[in-house]
């Protein structure tokens, strides 16, 4: 089975998860296991084999060696985040899957199917419900197309997109929080930590050549936003891909 999946508004990986630290960041996590294992969640311990902790929530896993562990990092500005709130979070800030989907889950992920097929699994169960993406200020689609596009987030991005689309710096940033939910800063970290992942993993890249080339000043300011926010090292879920 592959290791990691990339799609417009998510990640799926496949890893031995093991004992991150403590971390938040701009994306909600579905964790599945086929072994149970401790949820740390602010002041919350969990026990469990599934759980969905919402977006910038403080927490930390604990699992057995070597144990198989599928990780969803879904976009907080998607659909399917919405989704997410409305059918399972509400005002929480975690949860556990219900009993069938968890149980589904972990069968396919027994079966070492594709993680293109775990994941269509998981899209199914929001089917129903799904919503279209919301209409977004035409401006900000022409943003979005541009950092998406760009292989290099570097300083300058800001200006380069106000002039883009023709606005002022200061209303730009209005606009794009307006409509996304999330800060210009915070979505380019996301976007360049997508970036050095995806020339790593699937480009061969080194860690210290993908960082630069994804707009990050250095390889430390990288492996410093990686721990801020997911807890592990580039390094070690690489090694735990490995495992």
């Amino acid at each position: 089975m592959e290791k990691i999946l990339y799609k417009k508004n998510r990640i799926v990986l496949l890893a031995n998860y093991a004992d991150p630290d403590f971390h938040k960041h701009f994306a909600k996590h579905i964790l599945v296991s086929p072994h149970s294992f401790r949820c740390f969640i602010e002041q919350e311990t969990y026990n469990t084999r599934s759980m969905i902790i919402q977006s910038q929530t403080l927490h930390s896993i604990k699992t057995i060696p070597n144990s198989k562990m599928i990780v969803f990092l879904i976009d907080e500005t998607s659909s399917l985040s919405k989704q997410i709130n409305q059918l399972y979070l509400h005002n929480q800030t975690a949860c556990r899957l219900n009993s069938q989907f968890e149980q589904d889950l972990i069968q396919l992920i027994q079966s070492e199917v594709s993680l293109e097929t775990i994941d269509n699994c998981m899209l199914s169960h929001f089917q129903s419900e799904e919503q279209k993406d919301p209409i977004l200020d035409e401006r900000i689609q022409v943003a979005l197309h541009y950092i998406e596009e760009t292989p290099t987030l570097d300083q300058d991005i800001y200006d380069t997109l106000s002039r883009k689309i023709c606005l002022s710096k200061s209303r730009f940033l209005h606009l794009f929080k307006q409509n996304l939910g999330i800060d210009l800063k915070n979505y380019l970290l996301l976007k360049r930590m997508e970036k050095t992942y995806q020339s790593v993993t699937l480009k061969q890249m080194t860690i210290t050549e993908a960082a630069l080339l994804s707009g990050f000043s250095s390889p430390s300011h990288f492996s410093e936003a990686c721990k801020q926010h997911y807890g592990i090292s580039l390094t070690d879920f690489l090694k735990a891909q490995k495992t």
